[in-house]
C-alpha cells in the first residue's frame, strides 16, 4: 500500500512540476475504460474472502484475468505516452506471478514475512524469474517490497499523467496569439 501512495504522490508531483492541468486528467478519454474497471474489480474479487465461493472461479483464474484486462487496456491506449512502460510492467508481474503461482516476495531480515495469498507468497529456492519478483526493498517512509514490474508501472503512470495533463499540439495551433 505504501508504494501505491508513493506512486500517487509522484503523479501529483509530476503534474505540479510540469505545470499540468488537473482538469485535463479528469476529462481525458481513455479508450475502453471498462477494461480497466473490470480489471480492478476482478483483481479485488480474487483476493477477497468470500463465504461461499462455489459460484466464483478459482482465485488464480480471476487474478490472471485481471492481468489480461489490464494488458488489454494498456494496448488499447498504446499511443499514450507512458502506456508502453505500464504494459511492460504488467507483463513482468504477470510472468512472475504465473510462473511461480504467486509473486515471490523476499522480505528483509527483521521484517515480518509476507503471508501467502493468491497474489503473493514467500520467496523460495527454485523460484522462476527471480529478477522479476518482489526483491527490491524501499525503506521508510514507503517500507515496501516491490518488483521491477511495479517500478515500470509506476513510472508509466507518471508518464501518462504527464501526457494527459498537457495541451495537445492542435490546441496550441488554435490558441490566440497576442500581437503588439
Amino acid at each position: 500500500m505504501g508504494f501505491t501512495i508513493t506512486t500517487l504522490l509522484m503523479v501529483a508531483l509530476t503534474v505540479v512540476a510540469t505545470r499540468g492541468d488537473w482538469r485535463r486528467m479528469l476529462h481525458h478519454r481513455f479508450r475502453y475504460p471498462m477494461l480497466f474497471l473490470v480489471a480492478i474489480a476482478t483483481q479485488a474479487a480474487s483476493v477477497m474472502p468470500w463465504p461461499n465461493r462455489t459460484w466464483l472461479p478459482p482465485p488464480w483464474v480471476l487474478l490472471t484475468a485481471s492481468y489480461l484486462f489490464l494488458l488489454a487496456f494498456a494496448v488499447a491506449n498504446w499511443k499514450l505516452f507512458g502506456m508502453a512502460c505500464i504494459a511492460a510492467g504488467i507483463v513482468m508481474n504477470a510472468v512472475a506471478i504465473g510462473a511461480n503461482h504467486g509473486m515471490p516476495t523476499r522480505t528483509p531480515a527483521g521484517h515480518t514475512p509476507i503471508e501467502r495469498t493468491v497474489k503473493h507468497r514467500p520467496a523460495a529456492d527454485g523460484d522462476h524469474f527471480p529478477w522479476l519478483t518482489d526483491t527490491i526493498w524501499l525503506s521508510r517512509p514507503v517500507s515496501s517490497m516491490v518488483s521491477a514490474g511495479d517500478i515500470a508501472i509506476s513510472l508509466g503512470v507518471c508518464g501518462v499523467a504527464f501526457a494527459v495533463t498537457r495541451r495537445r499540439s492542435d490546441e496550441l495551433d488554435r490558441a490566440p496569439t497576442s500581437e503588439t
